[in-house]
């Protein structure tokens, strides 16, 4: 019998970050498509048992094991720019020997600890560089913490992994000196059976209204909201009412008071019966709404890779996105999607409005994406764990 390749997962559940929590679980349900003789071990190192087990329900992953990395309080600077699910501010480690990990051929995603010195091969994730282009968004500290960072891989020369070509294309010409191995890997996602037709009883749950259009997105400066209201403004001029729901978590750890402000500039421009924030809710909720909204709007200024596009996609579902290149990137051969300028409302508000009338959708397969993931994972792995 062939030996299980044996692979070590940092997770843990963060509500504060959601996308990197999904971003570990989809993995793991990519690699549960595999032939089951094709299925590494993995090891998932995260806080508790409580948090292992839920991880393990959700993924339904055969071939797991858990190892704790948990006690003491442990401050982490954000590493890599959200590097992982589990890397948010803190993290709590218990003593650990040395050689707890020896036996993990591959670590994912990888961070500079004692605790993983004898793994034999670091993967470090790097999903997007923003710092570099938003510099208003972070404070000195953390943009220095970041470079820090990345001149550090640089010259150890570790593996680094991208979730898109073009967050590879903005490493490439920031550091040109680079001689990295580095790899694309574009995720995809998975959606929850909902096993019960109840989309009416959501909507009555949340007292949403229909029509509307959803905007699902952490509140962060970066994922651009303002230009929504701004939107929904022009055309209450025109004489024209939509309804936008806002679903995410409202804490932006850059500026405890951003999602104050939303709220504040919502009621100066008099459309606060216009906009519903749910704020953080249930993922099979959340996937009702997105089905039943007219279009899901992804509004962002900067993204590595865009988990509410995927959804779109996986959901086949119309999505509004700004037009940045990451978006492109993603909705190459989607159909049902359309494109403003990220920080043009006047181009967006013409969009909204050819979306009032619900317009037909071109049938899409995901699985093939789906698929896609898997394989890529699989050849990456294979391709490391042979150096």
């Amino acid at each position: 019998m062939v030996k299980r390749r044996k692979i070590g997962l940092l997770y843990q559940y963060n509500e504060n970050w959601i996308g990197g929590t999904y971003y570990i679980q989809n993995l793991v349900i990519a690699l549960n498509r595999l032939a089951r003789e094709e299925k590494p071990f993995l090891v998932i190192i995260c806080q508790d048992r409580t948090t292992f087990y839920s991880f393990k329900k959700i993924t339904g992953y055969p071939f797991l094991e858990w190892r704790a990395m948990v006690g003491k309080p442990y401050l982490f600077t954000r590493f890599m720019n959200k590097v992982s699910g589990i890397l948010f501010k803190k993290i709590f480690f218990q003593t650990v020997r040395i050689n707890t990990f020896n036996d993990i051929d591959i670590l994912f995603p990888a961070i500079e600890h004692s605790a993983f010195s004898n793994v034999k091969h670091k993967l470090f994730w790097l999903p997007d560089l923003q710092e570099h282009f938003y510099p208003n968004f972070f404070t000195s500290f953390e943009i220095n913490e970041r470079i820090s960072q990345q001149k550090k891989l640089i010259s150890n020369n570790d593996i680094i992994l991208f979730s898109s070509y073009t967050a590879l294309h903005h490493f490439n010409t920031i550091y040109p000196q680079n001689l990295n191995q580095k790899f694309v890997l574009p995720f995809a996602v998975n959606i929850p059976k909902i096993l019960s037709d109840n989309n009416q009883e959501v909507l009555h749950q949340y007292k949403v209204g229909e029509p509307f259009f959803i905007c699902s997105n952490q509140f962060w400066q970066h994922k651009n909201h303002l230009v929504i209201f701004e939107a929904i403004h022009i055309l209450k001029a025109k004489g024209i009412g939509i309804h936008v729901v806002f679903t995410g978590n409202e804490n932006d750890y850059r500026d405890k008071t951003y999602f104050q402000k939303l709220q504040c500039r919502s009621k100066e421009l008099g459309i606060n019966d216009q906009v519903q924030f749910l704020g953080f809710i249930h993922r099979n909720d959340q996937i009702t709404l997105l089905k039943k909204a007219l279009a899901i709007i992804q509004p962002s200024l900067f993204e590595g890779w865009s988990t509410i596009v995927e959804d779109a996609k996986a959901l086949n579902a119309w999505i509004i996105c700004s037009d940045i290149a990451v978006h492109q990137e993603q909705l190459n051969a989607y159909p049902n999607c359309a494109f403003f300028s990220a920080e043009d409302a006047e181009q967006l508000s013409t969009q909204l409005v050819s979306f009032l009338g619900k317009k037909p959708i071109t049938p899409y397969d995901y699985s093939t994406e789906q698929n896609k993931h898997t394989l890529q994972l699989k050849a990456l792995f294979h391709s490391i764990s042979n150096e």
